[in-house]
C-alpha cells in the first residue's frame, strides 16, 4: 500500500556503489576476507584457489612482522638463533653504524619511496626501474656497510609479499601498520610486537561494516560461509553468505 513501509527483512543489505568518472565500484558491506579474495579464484582449479588464499594470508603476516622480528632478534633476543647463526649475524652487522630500529625503518622507507616512484613512472619502464632500483640500492647499501645483507633480504621479501594481495586498498593500511609495529618493537622488543598485534586484532574484531562484523565469517565463526569462501566454486556456490543477511539468498 502507498505510504506503508516494508518489513526490514525484505531489504537487501548488499549494495553496489558506482560513481560517475571512477573506474572502481564499491560493495557494502565489505568484510576482511573479501579483500583477500580474487575473481580468478572462482574460475580456477579449487586446489589452486585454496592454496593461493592461504598464501595471501601468509603474505600479510610477512609484510607486517618480518622487519619487527628482525629488530627483536638483533637488538633484544639474539639467543633465539643457534650459536652459529648468531656469530654469522654479528659478523654481517660488524660494519653497520646504526641500530636495528633505524636500519629497518630507513630500509622500509626506501622501499616505499621506490614503490611510489614506480607508480609515477611510465608503464613501459616503471617495473624495470623499480626492480633495478631495488637491487642497486640494496647492493650499494650492503657494500657501503650501511645495512646488513639479511636486512635487504627481509625488505625484499616483505615488499614482494605486499604485492600478492589482490585488493591494494587493504595493503595501504597494512603498510602504515608496519611502520607502527617497527617503532613499538624497537622500543619495547617482543612485548611491543605482541601488544601491537593484539591492538590490531582487537580493532579488527570490534569493527563492523554497515552492521556486519568485519571479520565474518571467521568471527563470529560460520563454518558454512568459511568453507564457501575457501572453496570458491561458482557452480556449487548457489547461495549468498549468511553474514550478509540478505532476504534473497540465491546468487
Amino acid at each position: 500500500m502507498k505510504g506503508q513501509k516494508l518489513p526490514a527483512q525484505t531489504y537487501l543489505t548488499e549494495i553496489l556503489i558506482m560513481v560517475n568518472g571512477s573506474n572502481l565500484a564499491l560493495t557494502v558491506p565489505h568484510v576482511f576476507v573479501e579483500f583477500i579474495d580474487s575473481g580468478d579464484d572462482h574460475y580456477d582449479n579449487v586446489y589452486i584457489s585454496v592454496f593461493n588464499k592461504i598464501l595471501r594470508y601468509f603474505a600479510i603476516v610477512f609484510t607486517l612482522t618480518l622487519s619487527p622480528l628482525y629488530i627483536i632478534v638483533v637488538a633484544f633476543h639474539p639467543d633465539f638463533l643457534p650459536p652459529n647463526y648468531i656469530l654469522a649475524l654479528a659478523a654481517s652487522r660488524a660494519t653497520v653504524p646504526i641500530n636495528a630500529l633505524v636500519e629497518a625503518f630507513s630500509m622500509e622507507l626506501a622501499a616505499e619511496l621506490l614503490r611510489e616512484a614506480t607508480i609515477r613512472l611510465p608503464k613501459q619502464i616503471g617495473p624495470a626501474i623499480g626492480i633495478v632500483g631495488t637491487i642497486v640500492v640494496g647492493e650499494a647499501a650492503v657494500g657501503a656497510g650501511i645495512v646488513s645483507p639479511l636486512m635487504v633480504i627481509i625488505i625484499s621479501l616483505a615488499t614482494l609479499s605486499s604485492f600478492s594481495i589482490p585488493d591494494f586498498t587493504i595493503m595501504n593500511s597494512i603498510r602504515i601498520l608496519k611502520f607502527g609495529l617497527i617503532i613499538i618493537t624497537g622500543i619495547l622488543g617482543l612485548f611491543g610486537l605482541v601488544m601491537g598485534l593484539t591492538a590490531v586484532m582487537i580493532s579488527l574484531l570490534s569493527a563492523t561494516s554497515f552492521g556486519v562484523p568485519y571479520m565474518s565469517p571467521i568471527v563470529p565463526f560460520n563454518f558454512k560461509d568459511l568453507k564457501k569462501y575457501f572453496i570458491s566454486d561458482v557452480i556449487k556456490s548457489k547461495t549468498r553468505p549468511e553474514y550478509a543477511e540478505t532476504s534473497d539468498k540465491t546468487r
